[in-house]
């Protein structure tokens, strides 16, 4: 939103009451708003707004400060992916990743924030799988991998269809997919006690193949019998053992516990409900600048 007390930004019309920006968290001193863009054309004056993208940044030296950066979103019914580049300064459309999509299903249902690993934008179907791009590259190479065999849904399941329908239990209360020690993983939760709460690693960067790391049964750690399925809150971003639940109906009760010890580290109350976001400052990041847009 933008009101009185926002600074002017270049480029943004008088007129306009919603814009995205590109900013550094730690320093708020760079505000660079994002163009509009028509899903048909690529030109300004469409309703991006409305999506959620995907954002990826690239560094030409290693883990140093990003060289360039990618939003990236996938749309439509043949999943073409609208990115806009730092290194051009505007949208293009490209081919989407439908040929990348085993023939078993007609196509994914993204119901997962989009996740930025390896290089890569990674679009997740917590019933099924994920697809993955470099969202950078020329020309787009999209790969797929599915969850762990015995997180797949069937496509003809009705109940699990019917549920993210009506979105009374998403899915993403229970499962969840992050980055913690550099490496992709899935963790989800069981719906019935003792509720069990496994933890997969991704074998490598292109998506062969998922490993059990740990299983923990959580009804187990408390003195007391859990009346309602915990829900997955965030995966430490450092420590791979490390999940952290929400308890109880309201989900402000935040519980970390080490499955490989098979205990509870710790415990906090939140003020209000609100969704868990882990992230990794890295120490260049107050004073590095933003990449500039266009050539």
């Amino acid at each position: 939103p933008k009101d009185d007390t926002w600074p002017p930004l270049p480029g943004l019309k008088s007129d306009t009451k919603v814009v995205r920006v590109v900013c550094n968290p730690l320093t708020g001193g760079e505000l660079l708003p994002l163009p509009e863009e028509d899903p048909n054309t690529g030109d300004t004056g469409g309703t991006w707004r409305f999506v959620k993208p995907g954002f990826l940044t690239q560094a030409d030296r290693g883990d140093g400060p990003p060289d360039r950066y990618a939003v990236a979103e996938i749309r439509g019914e043949d999943s073409i992916m609208h990115r806009f580049l730092s290194e051009t300064g505007r949208w293009d459309a490209t081919p989407g990743f439908s040929s990348a999509i085993p023939a078993a299903r007609p196509a994914i249902t993204a119901d997962h924030p989009v996740v930025s690993f390896g290089g890569r934008m990674w679009w997740i179907d917590l019933g099924w799988g994920a697809v993955s791009v470099d969202p950078c590259a020329a020309e787009p190479d999209f790969r797929f991998v599915e969850l762990p065999s015995g997180s797949v849904l069937p496509a003809a399941d009705a109940i699990s269809v019917e549920r993210r329908r009506l979105q009374e239990a998403p899915l993403s209360r229970y499962r969840r997919v992050g980055v913690s020690e550099g490496r992709l993983r899935y963790v989800e939760v069981s719906e019935a006690s003792p509720f069990v709460l496994s933890c997969f690693t991704l074998d490598d960067e292109g998506g062969s193949g998922w490993t059990l790391e740990h299983r923990v049964a959580l009804g187990r750690l408390w003195s007391e019998p859990l009346q309602e399925t915990p829900r997955i809150g965030a995966l430490d971003p450092l420590k791979a053992s490390v999940v952290y639940l929400m308890i109880g109906e309201d989900g402000r009760h935040v519980v970390g516990v080490d499955l490989e010890k098979g205990v509870m580290i710790g415990s906090c109350l939140l003020e209000h409900p609100t969704g868990l976001t882990p992230c990794v400052l890295p120490p260049w990041l107050e004073t590095s600048r933003i990449p500039s847009t266009g050539v």
